[in-house]
């Protein structure tokens, strides 16, 4: 092979192969590598520690060739209000869903109420997992229309400041916005886009956070643009 016939060799490998036997006659400390390994295929949820600050969840671990090391991938729903996970099939949206309810699940800084619109019943062995209250199949109208006024009435009742204990923070997850919107956008003159896109206008501010996934950006409703931050494939867009 070429590592051990000196004729196959290109020049750069003669070059390095001299240096290293150089370096070992000569006692030298092997020099400390200029990256980092590759990311692992998987990553364990202890690997990618809890939440981080109030608000914030951490969905896995981004490689940083620029600073020679790793950093947590954290999403701001105090900041953002919400997430757009967008990515073709196979590319792990579903995947990421998982995470995010075993995330919150554990979030020191408080409890957490998930509620599920699921297209394809990918996310139906979520029901009573961690802090997850109900998975919703897009095609059953009357249970998604009560967990969206639900949730509406919620952010309202929110906003006017009513004294009480402090209220968990509320996620509302819709797993193929596409499909969601071709079932609701001509219902009842479109109440439940209405109330989708309501609910990620005016929730971030009283700890109601709405979550979407698609295949690509442009499935996204206008109406929802105010959920800012965009995932597809492990990159973040804020």
């Amino acid at each position: 092979s070429a590592d051990h016939d000196p004729a196959a060799r290109s020049e750069l490998e003669t070059a390095v192969a001299t240096a290293a036997a150089a370096a070992e006659r000569s006692g030298i400390a092997v020099p400390r590598r200029p990256w980092v390994d590759p990311l692992p295929e998987r990553i364990a949820l202890d690997e990618i520690g809890p939440c981080g600050r109030a608000g914030t969840v951490s969905l896995g671990v981004v490689d940083r060739p620029d600073l020679q090391g790793r950093e947590p991938l954290e999403v701001d729903l105090e900041r953002d209000g919400g997430l757009v996970v967008v990515g073709a099939s196979g590319s792990g949206r579903t995947t990421l869903i998982r995470t995010l309810a075993a995330q919150v699940a554990r979030d020191p800084h408080g409890p957490w109420h998930v509620h599920v619109i699921d297209h394809g019943s990918r996310l139906a062995d979520l029901v009573g997992v961690g802090a997850v209250g109900d998975v919703v199949e897009v095609h059953d109208t009357e249970r998604v229309l009560r967990l969206l006024r639900s949730a509406d009435e919620e952010v309202s009742r929110r906003a006017t400041g009513a004294p009480g204990p402090p209220a968990p923070r509320r996620l509302l997850v819709v797993d193929g916005i596409a499909a969601m919107e071709e079932r609701y956008e001509r219902l009842d003159r479109g109440e439940a886009m209405d109330l989708l896109a309501r609910i990620a206008r005016d929730g971030r501010a009283v700890g109601v956070h709405v979550v979407v996934t698609a295949h690509r950006r442009a499935e996204v409703p206008a109406a929802l643009t105010g959920v800012r931050a965009a995932m597809t494939a492990g990159t973040l867009w804020l």
